[in-house]
């Protein structure tokens, strides 16, 4: 289930809270509380309107590819033509659907591999 609807503008707290989680999706609530400065309640309720709002997303966790043999990184350069006003939305939905594909990234100008 996606909300479409924009999220209230963000705070300073909001911000430590998304960066804390960035860095330890599994930091526990009392922990990211001390953190943040807030008491555990408040900033649980800060967590579940930022995933409500789906300002957080989900979680993942990283992981080795070198133990689970799958050493590998693959970049790929993909042209879009935007000859419909819905390409990039199209090909994001697309993409969503594949299981493979951890990143995607939107960039603009040429190229270059070095």
């Amino acid at each position: 289930m996606e909300n479409k609807k924009p999220p209230k503008a963000l705070d300073a707290i909001d911000l430590k809270i998304l960066n804390e989680l960035q860095r330890n999706g599994k930091i526990s609530n009392i922990e990211l509380s001390k953190r943040v400065g807030l008491s555990p309640t408040p900033c649980l309720e800060r967590v579940k309107r930022l995933e409500k709002n789906n300002v957080i997303m989900g979680y993942k966790a990283l992981l080795n590819p070198e133990l689970l043999d799958a050493p590998l990184l693959v970049i790929v350069e993909i042209t879009l033509v935007r000859g419909k006003p819905d390409v990039f939305e199209e090909f994001n939905k697309a993409i969503q659907q594949l299981d493979e594909i951890q990143e995607c990234h939107l960039v603009s100008g040429i190229l270059i591999i070095c």
